[in-house]
């Protein structure tokens, strides 16, 4: 029983003393576009400076595409109508903060 107490205490000890440096979050972004959208370039742009500053895993984002002809996808449609996207760009974070055009921000990855 002492030693079952001995290794409890002393695993509780470490743990209470483990900082890691590094707690990993996940973000999720949905990016909505059309193929004839000139300023989402600019959003994407934005976008990659946003995975080039977090750590792998830690930034995940989505590319999705209205009007795209025999690409079309019925779940990719559900998203755009789930939001309510109806002009472009638009950036969803974590399924709630949204972003709306093209501006200095989003060109900046801010």
């Amino acid at each position: 029983m002492k030693r079952i107490f001995t290794i409890l205490l002393l695993i509780s000890i470490s743990l209470a003393f483990a900082m890691p440096d590094y707690y990993p979050l996940t973000s999720i972004a949905e990016t909505f576009s059309t193929n004839w959208c000139t300023s989402c370039n600019e959003m994407y742009a934005g976008i990659d400076v946003l995975h080039d500053q977090l750590h792998p895993g830690e930034f995940i984002s989505t590319r999705l595409y209205t009007e795209s002809g025999p690409l079309s996808n019925p779940d990719v449609q559900a998203r755009f109508d789930h939001y309510g996207v109806m002009s472009f760009p638009v950036v969803i974070f974590n399924g709630k903060a949204r972003v709306d055009g093209a501006n200095d921000e989003t060109h900046n990855g801010q």
